[in-house]
Formats: structure tokens, C-alpha cells, sequence
């Protein structure tokens, strides 16, 4: 999936109780900011958003996406387990770029990851 943009989740936008796989994918060069005239607050995962979701994401690499929050994955509360995956180069402007997760209840298992110059960071709200 490469060179998508939108205001949330560049490439995959996941909500309210939706269950998403993802195996050997590649991400590359996806965006999510917010337009300058909306009111939306929407501009987290640069290629996948996750709210209050169940999600497996198994050998992917996400590579040069760049979001607000989340520079290549938005995780906003849910069920998420990411294993054997690569994230390389993705950037964030404010918080995480590789993952970001806030909310809750939420429930991030991580395994075998591949982190290159990108930040992870949690915060809880």
C-alpha cells in the first residue's frame, strides 16, 4: 500500500469493535494530517488507525509514513497484536513514530519488531 493520505489512517482506518489481519504487507510513503480549514482531529496513523479494535498484523514492514501521532500506526484502544514486523524511517510530529497507543481499555503485544530510527511511546489518557 504506498503514497495514500487522509486526514486518518493514511492507508486503513479501523473502528468500533472491527477486526482487521494484515499479513505480509508493505506500507510505504502513507500520510495523515489534518487539513488546515477542518475541524476534524482525525490526523493519527500514518498508515493504519485503530480504534477500539482487534487487530493482527504479522510480517509487514511500514516504511517513510509520517502522521501527527502515530507515524505508522494509531492505536486509540483495543486488542492489538503486531509480531515480526518492520518499522523503519516512519515519522510522527508530536508522539511516536513508529506506534502510538492511548486510551483505554487497550492491549498492545508486540514481538520480534524491527524498530529503525523510529520513537515508540505509550501514554496512557
Amino acid at each position: 500500500v504506498e503514497r495514500f493520505d487522509a486526514r486518518g489512517g493514511g492507508s486503513i482506518y479501523a473502528q468500533q469493535n472491527d477486526r482487521l489481519t494484515v499479513v505480509s504487507c508493505i506500507f510505504f510513503n502513507n500520510s495523515a494530517f489534518r487539513n488546515a480549514s477542518s475541524s476534524s482531529s482525525n490526523a493519527y496513523g500514518g498508515a493504519i488507525l485503530l480504534e477500539d479494535t482487534t487487530a493482527h498484523i504479522v510480517s509487514t514492514v511500514f516504511r517513510d509514513n509520517v502522521a501527527t501521532d502515530g507515524g505508522a500506526v494509531f492505536l486509540g484502544g483495543g486488542d492489538v497484536k503486531i509480531k515480526w514486523s518492520a518499522f523503519e524511517y516512519n515519522e510522527a510530529k508530536i508522539y511516536g513514530g513508529a506506534i502510538f497507543a492511548t486510551g483505554e481499555p487497550i492491549k498492545l503485544l508486540t514481538q520480534l519488531l524491527n524498530l529503525t530510527t523510529d520513537v515508540m511511546e505509550v501514554e496512557l489518557t
